[in-house]
């Protein structure tokens, strides 16, 4: 029982690369930042402590026969300096053993949290900012603190890009002229009908992200002001820990448009998804069933999965040819859009790449 439990806990771990330091009983400490570090480990901790939930409670599925037997877990995380290290004392070696405040808040707001649930330190939401939804759970007395400490409620994550998850789209845009034109100028093509792909590199930080925003907001007032439809951008966003997860940004906005939730029951989820693709999809039998399994939602009554050719080219097939040009144009025929993908790279298995005939796509 216990080594399956750390089993799926170190999975949830790991795959955010987070490093499992030490088991202490039914307890794990993790460190995210150590021994590498990544520009959002606060937003990795968080992700792995929700995924880590979520593995629990597929755990307790798996072991029903164990009847009025459930585990629950109650997860504390909290951001600071730390030093980590191995200490010997008395002839016995420790491994991993920390010293800072972060390690022991971390332990504190870990007994402040309500069963199944993720619970942050101030600083931690303050770098993670908007990625996800908080409760606020006042200022709390906590032992080995001097002064209280406010405290977070993870409620769930927020479907939003990095840049407005970090406000930095509400920060004034100076210069940059020249790509701003180049991308009005590839809007005015797509719009008449010419498809354009424009690319937007350069370092981390210089700025791509808050370039493509600009220019899609201006893209926006321009057609307001012409009394036209205003366009949406489409946006699919990459992200380095979910390399091994097949067309993840395809996933994440197909489940977007579904209104599919992450506590939605499997059917639930089937239903919405059913609902949703019924219309732009040509194979409304087949279809569906070739998307569930893209989404990870397990058979049910509500459908069989599909026979048939490896994995990787059962989960293509529902987004090639013309299921996919049958969606895009549906989209294209009410007005122009925009598809803007941060942090191109390669997503999953697939080998071929879409191909689609959307109207702008933009990468950053």
């Amino acid at each position: 029982m216990i080594a399956a439990y750390q089993r799926v806990c170190t999975q949830s771990i790991r795959r955010y690369e987070g490093h499992v330091a030490r088991y202490v009983g039914d307890g794990i400490l993790a460190f995210f930042g150590y021994p590498a570090a990544h520009e959002d480990d606060a937003e990795r901790a968080v992700h792995a402590g929700h995924d880590l939930i979520e593995a629990v409670s597929a755990l307790n599925n798996d072991m029903a026969s164990l009847a009025g037997f459930r585990l629950q877990v109650r997860i504390g995380i909290a951001t600071g300096l730390v030093v980590v290290g191995d200490v010997t004392a008395g002839g016995v070696i420790e491994r991993n053993a920390v010293a800072g405040d972060a390690a022991n808040l971390a332990s504190r707001l870990q007994g402040l949290a309500r069963p199944n649930t993720v619970v942050v330190s101030s600083l931690t939401r303050e770098i993670a900012a908007e990625t996800f939804e908080y409760r606020d759970l006042g200022s709390q007395t906590v032992k080995g603190f001097a002064a209280p400490v406010s405290v977070y409620e993870i409620v769930a994550a927020r479907d939003v890009s990095r840049l407005e998850a970090r406000s930095g789209a509400q920060t004034m845009f100076v210069n940059r002229d020249q790509e701003i034109a180049t991308m009005l100028r590839c809007w005015h093509r797509a719009a008449a009908g010419e498809g354009q792909v424009l690319v937007v590199s350069g370092d981390a930080g210089v700025g791509k992200s808050r370039v493509v925003a600009e220019g899609c907001a201006r893209i926006q007032r321009l057609e307001s002001a012409e009394e036209a439809a205003a366009p949406s951008p489409l946006i699919f966003q990459c992200a380095p820990y979910h390399a091994n997860s097949a067309l993840y940004p395809v996933v994440r906005h197909l489940s977007v448009l579904a209104e599919i939730d992450r506590a939605d029951s499997d059917h639930d989820k089937f239903q919405k998804l059913a609902r949703f693709i019924r219309h732009p999809m040509r194979d409304p039998i087949r279809t569906p069933a070739l998307i569930a399994e893209l989404l990870g939602i397990k058979p049910s009554e509500s459908y069989a999965p599909v026979a048939g050719g490896s994995r990787e080219k059962r989960l293509w097939r529902p987004l090639h040819s013309s299921h996919r040009d049958s969606w895009v144009r549906r989209l294209s025929r009410r007005h122009p859009h925009g598809g803007v993908r941060h942090r191109v790279r390669r997503q999953g298995p697939p080998a071929q790449g879409p191909r689609g005939r959307a109207r702008c796509c933009g990468a950053a």
